[in-house]
């Protein structure tokens, strides 16, 4: 009797990579916008990851909150666009599902755009060395007569212009004036292979020793000056009752529900004094506002 022949072990196909993603980006906007993953970055994209995209007439740092392997319900067929490239971001920094969930949940919570929001739960690494981008022109673009495809004004212009500063310019600098044109000319001299662009981080601010930045209250709580939080200027009697409230509610070491009543600047500055005050004692504070706008104040 002939025993069955032995079957070959399958190759092990390896899963294909997704090649479309949701990206939020920081602005006024509700919704996330649908991008493609281009072929060098395939395998490189992860939830959580932030990325440059083509946004109209700019280049914007967004954050990819879903990946899809086949084209999501709802975006066009045609027209997408592809991502530029991945921001200057190590791996420690990408925003986990939870930080993307709880973003989410406030812009739903408060009415707030999500991209908005994004800031919120972002490390505060991030928001203090924020990557900027730099223009240089290539090997290939500092050689004279390089290209062999003609250039248009504004290409030949931006190119001089690049060549006489070999190590680059900064963005913010460069696209001042015509910024429309000024892009497309930019675009076309990176496809040429005249001109790369690249990201980096800026220069972290410095920060005040914190003898010098704070001050004890009459009840022995560490409390920062009027002066410190931001230059506001509040009332002195509500200034020293919110110091003798909040040195009671952290006495009690269990959670305590108060009720800000005031202007919003009022508020605001006893929100950060309760934050600052908090961390002192080494203690956690996670806050949940829908004021975007002034929520950097908090940090």
């Amino acid at each position: 009797m002939l025993d069955p022949p032995l079957q070959q072990p399958s190759a092990m196909i390896p899963a294909p990579s997704p090649a479309y993603v949701d990206v939020v980006l920081p602005r006024r906007l509700h919704q996330p916008f649908t991008y493609i993953i281009p072929s060098e970055l395939k395998g490189r994209v992860a939830i959580g990851r932030s990325v440059v995209v083509p946004f109209g007439s700019q280049d914007l740092h967004g954050l990819v909150i879903a990946v899809h392997h086949r084209l999501p319900p709802g975006a066009p067929q045609k027209g997408l666009k592809a991502i530029r490239s991945l921001s200057a971001a190590s791996a420690d920094h990408l925003l986990t599902a939870d930080q993307i969930g709880l973003s989410h949940w406030v812009a739903e919570r408060y009415a707030a755009p999500w991209g908005q929001c994004i800031k919120l739960v972002l490390p505060p690494v991030d928001r203090v060395g924020a990557s900027q981008t730099r223009y240089m022109a290539t090997a290939q673009g500092l050689a004279t007569n390089a290209s062999v495809e003609p250039l248009g004004e504004t290409e030949t212009e931006l190119l001089a212009r690049l060549r006489r500063r070999p190590q680059g310019i900064m963005a913010t600098t460069l696209l001042k004036g015509d910024k429309s044109r000024t892009t497309l000319a930019l675009q076309a001299l990176i496809q040429k292979g005249l001109v790369s662009r690249c990201e980096e981080r800026a220069a972290q601010k410095s920060v005040r020793p914190a003898n010098q930045q704070s001050q004890l209250s009459g009840g022995g709580l560490p409390m920062e000056s009027v002066e410190a939080v931001e230059n506001l200027e509040l009332p002195h009697a509500e200034a020293m009752s919110w110091s003798a409230v909040l040195e009671q509610a952290l006495a009690k070491k269990t959670f305590v529900s108060l009720l800000l009543e005031g202007s919003h600047c009022t508020r605001q500055w006893c929100l950060a004094q309760a934050v600052r005050a908090t961390l002192r004692l080494g203690r956690q504070a996670l806050i949940l506002t829908g004021d975007v706008e002034h929520a950097s104040r908090l940090a």
